[in-house]
């Protein structure tokens, strides 16, 4: 009895452990939504547009860029795109950056593919993400925008200086990650766990010894 009842147990912490795993992987820390439009140089229509993430020093003397060249929407399109480590050499630095407990700036741009060209507003951290300041005691693994609407269309500057394309979208940032506590809490399950199947088995070695 005393050994089902330890390995029930034994059972049900990795279980845990797993389901905890599971659970805590890939949970949105905040977004903010935006509306935005703009366009391309004059001369220089594009029909296709990109987003990324500026982030800035209060001094502006340090700027990290993360989604640049990337994924260019072009009119209609609609859907998602991660910017993650693995597409953006930059990640691990803006993650870090925003969150190490300082209100600092993040830029939300646009430019067009041809020419290239844009701008885009910027907020501080704890505004835009809703943090104090910031994503302080997270770890951020993605960064995903998703694109409700996005228009382009053709039109002539008031100048004689050529065509030119507009654009107007609306669109989400959402920020993934996982608290930085977690894996310690994971270590100490496993620890446990560790231990009592380890008592488990004595308990089934006696039980066998007896009989």
């Amino acid at each position: 009895m005393a050994y089902r009842v330890c390995t029930f147990v034994a059972f049900g912490l990795f279980t845990l452990l797993s389901l905890s795993s599971t659970l805590m992987a890939g949970t949105m820390i905040s977004s903010f939504d935006q509306h935005r439009f703009g366009g391309s140089a004059f001369g220089c229509p594009s029909e296709r547009f990109e987003f990324f993430l500026e982030h800035d020093s209060q001094e502006f003397t340090h700027i990290v860029t993360i989604g640049k060249g990337l994924r260019f929407w072009e009119d209609g399109e609609v859907g998602f795109f991660d910017i993650t480590p693995e597409n953006s050499e930059a990640f691990s630095e803006f993650a870090a950056l925003v969150s190490d407990g300082h209100d600092d700036f993040i830029i939300s741009l646009g430019y067009a593919e041809e020419c290239g060209g844009g701008g885009g507003p910027g907020f501080m951290e704890s505004e835009m993400l809703g943090g104090a300041p910031d994503l302080a005691g997270w770890q951020l693994e993605s960064v995903r925008l998703v694109v409700h609407n996005m228009n382009v269309e053709a039109y002539d500057p008031p100048c004689d200086c050529g065509p030119a394309t507009r654009f107007d979208a609306d669109m989400t940032w959402e920020f993934w990650g996982t608290p930085v506590p977690e894996p310690r809490t994971i270590g100490f399950l496993s620890f446990v766990g560790m231990i009592l199947l380890r008592r488990c088995r004595r308990a089934r070695d006696g039980f066998a010894h007896r009989s």
